[in-house]
């Protein structure tokens, strides 16, 4: 339940303050060969002692599902391949449908089409349809496990209900994003989306919109084979909050640190920042309201040799840890409640024979299980025992 899972992650949180270290628990490379995008922990559900974790890899037109429960062993459950050699799935995130008791894993890429899949059985049982280009993330609402964001490289976001495949709507127009958008994240109370992109641009959207709620409660309802009309999806094309003042290059990964915004781009750091401060006097005034609105930096992470786009780091949910991976296979591991002392990683994460890129880190729901997948089809899993 949502309630022990919080309470694990109170006593995670608590033992990691008396000293608890990530450590190599195991590696597994997959038999393609071929980089691998992204990893998905199922946060959803646990085992009753807390200790089995369930994530998903994507790459090449495969998604995998994998079971670490402690020790050096990791289960290779089930695969889904796509029907096409020449897709290239990139990101996938976990749902469950409460009337049918069953997992949902969608999965999306170099197509721009979202797969859902029932893990139960392992078959696509709807593709949402609606993307000109390639997705780049998704990510699920906590709030609302049937709301679907995904980034493309269309230039839009867009918004989606799982249960009756439509696109409530679609984020975008003339003050969105003016290039490929790579990664979205829902606020902590799932009421704004923060998206950013090639076009160096950090935007926030208002999900609490009047016309996305009108919607999400028509699409609870609507059905496609007896509606004479098509569902009205909405164009939003105006963010309440947009900025380029925080990076100068693609920006690959963004994520919410309760009311701050970690950021990423090509220029070996991290940035932790928030909207608001004085105007860049560096910038003539003219020239000011092109960069949009202004920003405070509150903390920058040293990232060495990490100068290529489209490497995603991940904050823990107890907001304690930040991961990310370089280009020479390491995991770096930051104590955020320790960012006005030091900005210096707590731990330097590697596998000995693994010196690829790390391609994306996520956390398990209670922070003690650390993934990372690379550019080789490595999967290196870290754990940290000292939790309880």
């Amino acid at each position: 339940s949502i309630a022990v899972r919080e309470q694990r992650i109170v006593k995670y949180t608590m033992s990691m303050h008396k000293g608890g270290k990530f450590k190599l628990a195991c590696h597994y490379k997959e038999d393609h060969g071929q980089a691998l995008y992204g990893v998905s922990f199922n946060n959803l559900i646990c085992g009753e002692d807390g200790d089995e974790y369930i994530f998903s890899v994507t790459g090449t037109n495969r998604v995998s599902v994998y079971k670490f429960k402690g020790g050096s062993t990791l289960d290779l459950l089930q695969a889904y391949v796509d029907d096409s050699p020449d897709e290239v799935f990139y990101t996938s995130a976990w749902s469950f449908n409460e009337k049918e008791n069953y997992p949902i894993l969608a999965v999306a890429g170099d197509f721009g089409l979202i797969r859902l899949v029932r893990t139960d059985t392992f078959k696509n049982y709807n593709t949402l349809i609606g993307h000109g280009n390639a997705i780049n993330e998704l990510k699920f609402s906590d709030n609302d496990k049937t709301l679907l964001c995904s980034a493309s490289k269309d230039y839009s976001v867009r918004l989606w209900n799982i249960d009756t495949g439509v696109c409530l709507a679609v984020l975008c127009g003339d003050k969105g994003h003016r290039d490929e958008v790579l990664s979205v994240d829902f606020s902590h109370d799932c009421t704004k989306i923060v998206s950013c992109g090639m076009d160096h641009a950090i935007k926030v959207w208002d999900v609490d919109d009047d016309r996305i709620l009108k919607n999400v409660e028509l699409a609870r309802t609507y059905d496609v084979s007896k509606s004479k009309d098509p569902f009205p999806t909405v164009m939003i094309s105006s963010p309440i909050h947009s900025t380029s003042c925080v990076h100068q290059n693609y920006i690959d990964c963004v994520r919410w640190y309760g009311d701050l915004i970690l950021s990423k781009s090509t220029e070996d750091k991290l940035v932790c920042w928030t909207f608001g401060g004085p105007p860049r006097l560096d910038v003539p005034e003219q020239r000011r309201k092109y960069f949009g609105d202004p920003v405070t930096i509150v903390s920058e992470f040293p990232l060495p040799q990490c100068e290529i786009w489209y490497v995603r780091f991940a904050v823990d949910p107890s907001l304690r840890f930040l991961a990310c991976g370089n280009q020479g296979g390491k995991i770096f591991v930051w104590d955020l409640d320790k960012i006005v002392k030091t900005q210096d990683p707590m731990q330097t994460l590697y596998h000995p024979k693994s010196f690829t890129t790390t391609r994306q880190t996520t956390f398990s729901w209670d922070g003690c299980c650390l993934v990372g997948v690379c550019d080789d089809a490595s999967i290196c899993v870290f754990y940290n025992s000292n939790k309880k």
